[in-house]
C-alpha cells in the first residue's frame, strides 16, 4: 500500500495528515470536505490483518 491515490485527493481537496493518509475526524470518518469520508488504509495507514 502506497497510500491514497493523489490524483483524487487533490482534486477533493482534501487535508492529509504528516505521514500523508487523509486526515478524518476519529470515530465519525468526515474529511476536511463535507461529505467525503474515509476509512481503512487511506486514513490511518498501512495495517496488518490483525487489524481486520
Amino acid at each position: 500500500f502506497l497510500g491514497p491515490e493523489d490524483q483524487l485527493v487533490e482534486q477533493l481537496g482534501v487535508v492529509r495528515d504528516p505521514r500523508s493518509n487523509v486526515q478524518a475526524d476519529h470515530g465519525k470518518f468526515s474529511t476536511s470536505v463535507e461529505g467525503v469520508f474515509a476509512a481503512g488504509d487511506c486514513r490511518r495507514g498501512q495495517s496488518l490483518v490483525v487489524w481486520a
